[in-house]
């Protein structure tokens, strides 16, 4: 069978839920225990569980399509710009921000109500520019998406009446917990699943694996592209308003080129394929970033204390980074889910169906 007909194949395979329920109880068991070990452990928390909703975004494009982008985080700097202006309270916005137009400023919505505006802000932006981006192929689409962030970038620094430019927008409600970040990594685990089970997510995965295969069987693979590019930017978009307001006041380097790497090494680390890999990378990268950091402060989790050095946190990510690509070229779990994972087979216990030599006949001595 060809990898465009095993792409198709796995929509039968019933361990797909497995994979589902697995990286549904794993990410709740850590991300609800984390925070009852010590209060400290709650801003990372919910900053592991932002990252987990930014990754599975980013591997709902790049996962399904094979195209590497770059841009991304614009989706995040919408969603985080629309969700925290909805989310502000007038009076607020009217304060801190005089400037800003009226039909910013005389708007108000809660919280759940505003990071789903802000995520489609973002994806109604990610419709508008898939039309020339999922024109082009290979590097040079993953450069388009570079471009693309860059403007984004540029425009959030000098509309200063909207965006308070490098000053950076303030006044956005703090509400993003480790409770509310969990509940929508959940969701978000959830809808990347739907989408990578989906008609168009299983049409996807078998351009990815061949694109003149999935041509020649009369598949629109621009269309489908550009329906991940939409999908993945709603769900970029939510990560970046709760982030919005988990920090209250940002700029818009917040959202620029080390959010970017960032959540490109969570899904690198993991697999770029796998949604398992988006989950258990963000849950790895977080993990190892906190305890880097601490030891960048001149702490080792409480037990060894040092003089603080700047820089062991991205010298330490870095090194883990080469590790994982040097052993594991395609990722933790290359283009595997959990589901999909065997146990090795025991070398002690014969094939079923090998042959075995025919006992000879005994010859008897005549009597």
């Amino acid at each position: 069978m060809s990898s465009a007909g095993r792409a198709f194949s796995d929509r039968r395979d019933g361990r797909s839920w497995i994979t589902l329920v697995v990286l549904l109880a794993l990410t709740a068991a850590v991300l609800l225990i984390a925070p009852a070990l010590s209060p400290q452990l709650e801003g990372p928390t919910a900053t592991a569980g932002i990252n987990m909703v930014l990754a599975v975004g980013l591997y709902t494009f790049v996962g399904t399509t094979g195209i590497m982008s770059f841009g991304h985080m614009a989706y995040m700097a919408l969603g985080a710009y629309a969700g925290a202006i909805l989310a502000t309270p007038v009076a607020t916005k009217e304060l801190l921000s005089a400037g800003m137009p009226a039909w910013a400023s005389g708007v108000h919505l809660p919280t759940v109500p505003a990071i789903l505006a802000g995520a489609a802000v973002a994806a109604l932006f990610a419709a508008v520019v898939s039309f020339p981006l999922m024109r082009l192929r290979g590097l040079v689409a993953s450069l388009a998406t570079f471009a693309i962030l860059n403007v984004v970038h540029n425009v959030a620094t000098n509309w200063t009446a909207l965006t308070g430019g490098v000053v950076g927008f303030t006044g956005a409600p703090i509400t993003t917990t480790p409770r509310s970040a969990l509940v929508w990594a959940l969701v978000a685990i959830v809808a990347g699943f739907l989408f990578r089970e989906s008609r168009v997510g299983l049409r996807l995965r078998a351009s990815r694996e061949d694109e003149i295969a999935a041509l020649g069987a009369g598949l629109d693979v621009r269309r489908d592209r550009r329906v991940a590019m939409v999908v993945s930017g709603f769900i970029v978009g939510v990560g970046g308003a709760l982030t919005a307001l988990q920090l209250g006041q940002f700029t818009p380097d917040a959202f620029y080129l080390t959010t970017t790497f960032l959540v490109i090494v969570i899904v690198v680390v993991g697999g770029v394929n796998s949604l398992s890999g988006a989950v258990i990378g963000t849950l790895l990268i977080s993990a190892v970033g906190y305890v880097l950091q601490l030891a960048q402060q001149g702490d080792v989790l409480g037990v060894y204390s040092f003089g603080g050095r700047a820089g062991i946190e991205d010298a330490g990510l870095a090194v883990l980074v080469l590790a994982v690509l040097l052993l594991r070229p395609r990722g933790l779990l290359g283009s595997k889910e959990i589901g999909e994972l065997r146990p090795p087979r025991s070398r002690g216990r014969p094939r079923v169906g090998t042959r075995r030599s025919a006992p000879q006949p005994t010859q008897h001595e005549p009597a």
